[in-house]
């Protein structure tokens, strides 16, 4: 079954193919047929700049400007 993120994004940069039950075996000949070694260099190169690591990074980055900009009001002591 295609998920429509993986179609999306993989499928419409030609890094995987999508197929249904019916033409799998058609499919799995085709695709083990293919020389590999330039595919995996396109694959390599797209995963490169999607890595958790700069999702991370992205997100820290979030979140040190919004605690930078957060106002602290210190407490009151009553008397």
């Amino acid at each position: 079954t295609a998920i429509v993120d993986v179609v999306r994004t993989y499928g419409a940069q030609g890094l995987v193919d999508i197929v249904d039950a019916e033409d799998l075996e058609t499919k799995l000949r085709t695709v083990l047929s293919r020389p590999r070694d330039f595919l995996l260099k396109q694959v390599d190169a797209y995963l490169a700049n999607m890595s958790w690591e700069r999702t991370w990074e992205a997100m820290d980055a979030h979140i040190q400007r919004a605690y930078a900009m957060k106002s602290i009001v210190p407490l009151r002591r009553r008397a």
